[in-house]
């Protein structure tokens, strides 16, 4: 086989007593058996070989250690030939002979292969046992089951010295067992799969992980986005490049600004400069019963490994609503209302008209950002509804709800004459709501009056019970005692008008005649009272009839003095004033009182006197005009 040149390799060789390790970076197709040397027979076991061997590469000497111990050692001198058929038959265990042969003595030794030994003789020994432990695995003709030994050379048993001799080679040949790297390789993962997701303002990768054998740093570039960093598993942030040690974990962080709907693509690519084992069979010439050597070296090599990770804005969706609340909050499905949606631009982005079905209307595809729902005609009897703001969001369906009211009708109330329902004026009145508090308060005029609700900026009534009572009734009608409740429905309305009446009081014409003439009868003086004993008018009769207006009741006429002349009339009248009755007349009489003999001799003396004194009254006037 042909000389490798230029392959760069490091040899652990054990070293003996007064020897050193010495590291070759070149090995050669053949290697030549300089000395060996035998172990005393106190430290060695039976069925388990007892020589090691030097050997020159290159000109230097190395340790090296046969792989098949059931032959002797080849003599000095003797050159070993590179067997590629041998090493590719060891590679399937060359993971545990390179690791042996770089961790026994020669390679890194360190206490823990070494516990209770103290010469380098039986750290050979541990070695080359531990390496025909793992031939065993493999070849129980030509290996050593080094569990189970338990004599010595002579047959006697083991001395406390190859006790520790094989528990550490046990040690050494289980860890090389569990060894699985010969070659170097560098893997990176990221736990989101490639996908990057939003934070805040910036997109960011899963938490990436580097794993693999024979690099102590590794070298991270990130390219496609301008504006990427790094940022390690401490929270530093990188640039797009930067060096990390094995085992320490990272992520990638690019700014939002950069991630557009169809997306953006981002490459990790992490590198480390190598360290491969090798293990190299040599062995004697053809028909030589000597022992074939392993030889272990490491070479450099580049690894690499890369991730695309991808960013790209996720579009959200929209439901929409469309109802109508009454007054009550009650909502129903509305139907005719011509909507618009408008993007963060302004611009319009989908328009239709509602159906009044339970089902929203959807629209896909968004691009996050804040958009308006607009109505841009209401159905025939109903407000437009005020625009409304809604935000998408990546990857998730917004809902909307435009919501119409109607235009709530005004309440008016009238207050009419009962006895042709005209408007009536003058009656001071009140409203008043469930809870007795007063909403309004007016004088009637000749117009139904509108309800202003002074609780409320729009005046309107809520929704509710309301009662109506007159507080002062209008001149010349009866006072309403009537309380008027009426219903606002949750749609604003009153289902049938509000409507008081007042009945105007009654004119009674009251006639105070002779009973005998039946003409009007001055100088007596009536009264009339209520059901109460209330005098409610009083006055003195003329020769006109008295005319009185009274409220509907039940009433009584009594005479308090007669006229002069007459009897005094004992009779007492009732009535009654009934609906509002236009006009009742009510007549009382009274008699003359008879004329007896007292009176006429009265009447006589009264003439005399009277006839005397115009007598004399006629002498004087006489007597004075002679004189003159």
């Amino acid at each position: 086989m042909k000389k490798l040149n230029k392959l760069f390799m490091f040899i652990f060789a054990v070293v003996m007593a007064f020897t050193s390790v010495i590291k070759v970076y070149a090995i050669d197709q053949t290697i030549t058996f300089k000395s060996s040397r035998a172990f005393t027979a106190d430290r060695k076991f039976q069925n388990a070989g007892t020589t090691v061997k030097i050997a020159t590469i290159s000109g230097k000497d190395v340790f090296a250690y046969c792989f098949n111990h059931a032959l002797e050692a080849p003599p000095a001198g003797t050159k070993l030939t590179f067997n590629e058929a041998l090493t590719k038959e060891a590679q399937k265990y060359e993971a545990a002979y390179t690791y042996i042969l770089d961790n026994g003595l020669g390679g890194n030794w360190n206490s823990k292969y070494g516990a209770g030994l103290t010469d380098d003789d039986d750290k050979f020994y541990v070695t080359q046992l531990a390496i025909w432990g793992v031939l065993y695995k493999y070849d129980t003709k030509n290996g050593v089951d080094i569990g189970s030994l338990s004599k010595d050379q002579n047959g006697k048993n083991i001395s406390s010295r190859l006790q520790a001799i094989k528990e550490n080679a046990i040690k050494l040949r289980n860890d090389a067992l569990n060894n699985t790297y010969t070659k170097a390789e560098i893997h990176l993962s990221d736990s989101s799969n490639g996908v990057m997701t939003k934070t805040g303002d910036t997109y960011r990768t899963g938490t990436m992980k580097v794993t693999g054998y024979g690099y102590q740093k590794y070298k991270i570039e990130v390219t496609g986005v301008n504006g990427a960093t790094i940022v390690d598993g401490k929270g530093t942030t990188h640039g797009t490049s930067t060096e990390l040690n094995a085992g320490a974990d990272f992520y990638v962080r690019i700014p939002a600004s950069a991630v557009t709907v169809n997306g953006v693509s981002v490459t990790t690519k992490v590198s480390a400069i190598g360290t491969k084992r090798n293990l190299a069979i040599y062995q004697p010439p053809a028909g030589s019963k000597n022992q074939n050597v392993g030889i272990a070296y490491t070479t450099t090599t580049p690894v690499n490994d890369s991730k695309t990770s991808k960013a790209s804005i996720k579009t959200g969706a929209l439901n929409v609503y469309k109802v109508y609340k009454n007054l009550a909050g009650a909502e129903s499905n509305l139907a005719g209302a011509k909507l618009q949606l408008l993007g963060p631009d302004g611009k319009k982005v989908d328009e239709w008209v509602s159906d009044g079905t339970d089902k929203p209307h959807y629209i896909g595809n968004l691009t996050p950002g804040t958009y308006t729902l607009h109505e841009e005609s209401a159905p025939e009897g109903y407000l437009k509804a005020a625009d409304q703001k809604v935000v998408i969001e990546e990857g998730k369906t917004a809902t909307g709800k435009l919501i119409n009211t109607k235009q709530q009708e005004d309440v008016y109330i009238s207050k009419q004459d009962a006895t042709n329902g005209n408007e009536l004026p003058g009656a001071k009145l009140e409203l008043r709501n469930a809870t007795g508090e007063i909403v309004d308060e007016w004088t009637s005029t000749d117009e139904q009056h509108k309800v202003v609700n002074k609780e409320r900026a729009d005046g309107k009534l809520l929704p509710g019970k309301y009662c109506l009572k007159e507080t002062i009734a209008p001149e010349g009608y009866q006072f309403s005692t009537e309380e008027v409740c009426f219903m606002v429905n949750n749609e604003g309305k009153v289902d049938e008008p509000v409507v008081m009446k007042n009945a105007p009081k009654t004119s009674v014409k009251i006639s105070k005649q002779d009973v005998t003439t039946k003409k009007e009868l001055p100088g007596a003086k009536l009264t009339i009272k209520d059901s109460t004993g209330k005098v409610v008018d009083e006055w003195i009769s003329s020769t006109k009839p008295h005319y009185v207006t009274l409220p509907d009741g039940n009433y009584k006429l009594i005479e308090l003095a007669a006229p002069e002349g007459y009897g005094i009339s004992e009779e007492v009248i009732d009535f009654t004033i009934k609906n509002g009755e236009s006009e009742k007349t009510i007549v009382m009489t009274n008699e003359p009182i008879p004329v007896t003999a007292d009176m006429n001799l009265t009447m006589i003396i009264v003439g005399l006197v009277a006839t005397v004194l115009l007598v004399g009254f006629s002498l004087f006037k006489l007597n004075k005009q002679q004189e003159a």
